[in-house]
């Protein structure tokens, strides 16, 4: 799950979940005493940022690096310089919660080259929303990602959630969809998510990826 790589960048469409799952992975990696750093490349998402949670990453240890203008509310295409350089620093994970979609793909592009091989790339998938709730669905998803971006997807991560109304069998579901998509085009699937909250339901089922505990960051405004 924790992958050997240095630099780990969660990508996928619009509601995937990947900037839940880019803060909770960044922090456990944090927990574990490792030297870590957040790269949030979303600029197609107002709404939901991990770099609005900048000051609780940061009292943990995490570098959060995001657009070089100087404003939480401004969704601007402008790269932090201090990217690069997080980019090529040794001995420190950089997860980077990428923008949805092909679109925001694209901003990857910019540093394809500097990424070498020493990266992950995995497709955050949410068979319970629009564009990945099939099979032809989540393979044409997937090739817009690595057209845009340049870079192959190395892992597939399961996050088929229904929000506050999730359950384990959305999980399941996830599992079934994805297994489908693992034997087409020979794609491991890294890990599953789920609400910490609903872990001790996993031990009944067959799942032989790990399973990634997720608490809640991206709360709407309504809810706080």
């Amino acid at each position: 799950m924790f992958s050997t790589k240095d630099k780990i960048i969660f990508c996928g469409n619009f509601g995937s979940g990947k900037t839940e799952i880019s803060i909770n992975y960044v922090l456990e990696l944090a927990k574990r005493g490792v030297k870590a750093a957040l790269v949030d490349l979303d600029i197609v998402n107002p709404f939901f940022r991990s770099r609005d949670e900048k000051c609780l990453l940061e009292s943990k240890g995490v570098t959060v690096i995001s657009s070089s203008i100087l404003s939480k509310g401004a969704d601007l295409p402008a790269l932090s310089p201090h990217i690069l350089g997080l980019i090529q620093e040794k001995n420190c994970k950089v997860v980077f919660d990428l923008g949805g979609d092909d679109i925001g793909s694209k901003i990857l592009g910019r540093f394809k080259n500097d990424l070498e091989e020493n990266y992950e790339l995995f497709f955050v998938i949410n068979v319970f929303r629009p564009f990945t709730n099939n099979k032809e669905g989540i393979i044409q998803s997937l090739y817009s990602i690595e057209k845009a971006s340049g870079l192959k997807i190395t892992g597939l991560v399961n996050n088929s959630n229904l929000g506050t109304e999730s359950d384990i069998g959305h999980l399941i579901k996830g599992k079934e969809l994805l297994n489908q998509i693992k034997e087409e085009l020979n794609i491991e699937i890294k890990f599953h998510c789920l609400k910490e909250d609903l872990l001790d339901l996993v031990k009944g089922y067959d799942i032989k990826e790990p399973i990634f505990p997720l608490k809640r960051y991206m709360v709407p405004i309504w809810e706080k």
